[in-house]
């Protein structure tokens, strides 16, 4: 559905920022 869609694409930009600071 849209709504996983949208909700999977945040919680990907959310990971790769948690990465970023990380490393």
């Amino acid at each position: 559905s849209v709504v996983w869609q949208f909700y999977s694409k945040r919680s990907k930009e959310k990971y790769v920022k948690l990465k970023r600071e990380v490393l």
